[in-house]
């Protein structure tokens, strides 16, 4: 069947979807807090329903609400033997827990599937291992053990911003300060910025310098009962620029509409 579109104005509603990005931040410190929360969050998502599986299996208490929220009760000690951790294909899930599984001294194993076993982890696994943790990655898993210890750590901005979001997460568990240094430009700053938002909002507020971020040890987190996932705020600037304008090519920002709401995300 042939179907004719005939340019020209066109009305209607979008449903704008929660943040995926968002969620998976507030969930992972709401987990790795000291006090119960709700996170309310419209729609969940097979890679957010991936990061409450993940973090349940760590220690957390995690259940849907009848109200359409996320009820989430902190982590309180340690898992007893080897967890498994279904990740999925969430590559920001297994990027964000493996640094926090370390700072939790958990003995935890990572299943993949998709095309995850064959996305990297340099240079991530290497800053992991020289800080006590130890890795084996055998087919479609990802095995770890060892206690995180604070330091100095150092990755290149070039590589990924979830590797950066990851330690920025894990680093002020640990018992002592730690310097994260990110050397050269980064890339996909935004998401730092949503990682450093969520922090923030879960009462830490840490500040950059030159790509070097000083971190404490031995903080608590503390979000809010009820933190809103926002809808894709940053998704809606991509559509600033057709305002008011004849679009010549919307593909750019379908494109990038797509990433942010059926990708991976950063």
């Amino acid at each position: 069947m042939i179907k004719e579109i005939i340019p020209g104005p066109r009305s209607g509603a979008v449903h704008i979807p929660a943040s995926k990005s968002q969620a998976h931040r507030l969930l992972v410190c709401a987990a790795l807090g000291e006090e119960e929360t709700e996170i309310f969050c419209d729609g969940i998502s097979k890679d957010i329903a991936a990061t409450m599986a993940c973090l349940g299996a760590l220690g957390a208490e995690i259940k849907e609400t009848k109200q359409g929220g996320i009820l989430v009760k902190p982590i309180s000690a340690p898992p007893a033997g080897e967890v498994i951790l279904p990740c999925g294909e969430s590559g920001s899930m297994l990027r964000f827990l493996l640094p926090a599984a370390g700072a939790l001294g958990a003995r935890a194993r990572f299943k993949m599937e998709g095309r995850l076993p064959e996305r990297p982890l340099a240079p991530l696994d290497r800053e992991l291992m020289a800080h006590g943790m130890s890795l084996e990655k055998r087919g479609d898993t990802l095995a770890c053990s060892g206690k995180l210890r604070p330091g100095d750590y150092r990755l290149p901005g070039d590589v990924s911003s979830q590797y950066i979001s990851g330690l920025l997460m894990a680093l002020p568990l640990l018992p002592g300060e730690s310097v994260l240094q990110v050397t050269g430009k980064i890339e996909s700053s935004a998401y730092i910025t949503m990682t450093g938002d969520a922090l923030r909002l879960a009462g830490l507020a840490l500040t950059p310098d030159r790509g070097c971020w000083v971190i404490p040890g031995g903080v608590k987190y503390r979000l809010p009962y009820l933190p809103i996932v926002e809808e894709q705020a940053a998704t809606l600037k991509l559509l600033e620029p057709l305002a008011g304008k004849e679009a010549k090519s919307y593909e750019p920002v379908i494109a990038a509409i797509a990433a942010e709401v059926f990708g991976d995300g950063k």
